[in-house]
């Protein structure tokens, strides 16, 4: 392992932008699928394209790695590893970023719901697990809680429940992951994350839909983001694709959510650690050139919108469709050529009209409209 010089020019990262818009895309397509007729169909139907479609779950664990990732940089160039402005601007950046879009496709589809009487019950569907609303499960929604609880987890908007494991990762960053690292350095850190999650769903198994363990993927990423300004790696490419090897295979045989995840997350942050590595040195890469695509790197800008928005809407347009009389391909195919991108421009006009509002000052220069 050999230390990387500070002298060198801090580079762009735009391929964090494409990694986060091909997430996006993917978990999108795997819940248009999942969505279309009754619950469990797709899987019956096509069993084999519904494990390779089910890769697109892992999308939320390359969320918590990149988030972890972007945080922990700035972090990292600190030799005392401070937040900027300390805890109190860190959270109020966080909470300005990501609550004002939550909270208002929570209302949003909180009152739609309650307005659409089609939309009051699951009809047999994914939508089951959604409706009906609770006061319980309004209320932890408020509180960022109803991932704590298996009855409200996934009530009115299920993929809501990673926003709320996220937002309360951001609280145990600065007060316990970043301690650890002044203290013992990044490999205790590191580790200590890994092993709080696995204890956690030993210990309190009810809150394993939670995904506790994505606190060691966040502290993954971070370990990423730190090596890329302290440390270097041989054979950085190689170790990546093993770990991806190694990761596909965990998911494919070994369905044990946590350890696939796991694996999963370990490969994202080689990839980033290698993509970063090899842009501060100034070498260019297929894989960092197709992830900083220009129009991947757009949609990322959108890519939250996107994900809040697009799984009501789905779940809308299959509800809509059961009382046709169709075979199960050709309700697929409408849902994949019609219901889908309908899902994305409701996430685009979404971005538009709400989250735009609240981006960060990188994401703000990347906007669309200001090309």
């Amino acid at each position: 392992m050999q230390r990387v010089g500070d002298s060198i020019a801090r580079p762009r990262f735009d391929f964090t932008d494409g990694l986060r818009a091909l997430a996006a895309i993917a978990v999108s397509i795997y819940h248009a699928a999942l969505f279309t007729g009754g619950s469990g169909e797709f899987l019956a139907s096509f069993p084999i394209a519904g494990r390779l479609l089910g890769l697109g779950t892992l999308a939320v664990p390359v969320f918590i790695v990149l988030s972890g990732f972007v945080l922990m940089l700035p972090v990292a160039r600190s030799s005392s590893l401070e937040l900027r402005g300390g805890l109190r601007e860190f959270v109020k950046r966080r909470a300005r970023r990501i609550l004002p879009p939550y909270f208002i496709s929570l209302a949003i589809f909180a009152t739609t719901i309650g307005l659409a009487p089609a939309l009051q019950t699951g009809h047999g569907t994914e939508w089951d697990s959604k409706v009906p609303i609770t006061l319980g499960g309004l209320v932890s929604h408020l509180f960022l809680v109803h991932n704590l609880d298996p009855a409200w987890i996934y009530q009115i908007n299920g993929p809501a429940w990673s926003v709320a494991t996220e937002w309360q990762i951001y609280f145990l960053f600065p007060l316990v992951l970043l301690p650890l690292w002044r203290r013992f350095g990044p490999i205790v850190a590191v580790g200590t994350a890994i092993a709080l999650g696995v204890a956690t769903i030993v210990l309190l198994p009810s809150i394993a839909p939670a995904h506790p363990w994505f606190l060691g993927l966040f502290a993954m990423g971070a370990g990423a983001a730190w090596m890329t300004h302290h440390a270097e790696l041989r054979r950085a490419g190689a170790m990546t694709v093993l770990a991806a090897v190694i990761a596909i295979v965990l998911t494919i045989g070994v369905h044990v959510v946590w350890v696939s995840e796991t694996a999963c997350g370990a490969a994202i942050a080689l990839l980033l650690y290698w993509l970063s590595l090899n842009a501060r040195s100034g070498r260019s890469t297929r894989a960092a050139r197709i992830l900083s695509y220009r129009p991947l790197v757009r949609i990322s800008i959108g890519s939250y919108s996107l994900y809040l928005v697009h799984s009501p809407v789905l779940a809308a347009g299959n509800i809509a469709l059961l009382d046709l009389e169709m075979p199960y391909p050709a309700r697929l195919l409408v849902m994949f050529v019609v219901v889908l991108p309908l899902s994305w421009l409701a996430g685009w006009i979404f971005f538009r009209l709400v989250e735009r509002h609240f981006l960060t000052t990188h994401q703000a220069i990347l906007r669309p409209d200001r090309s």
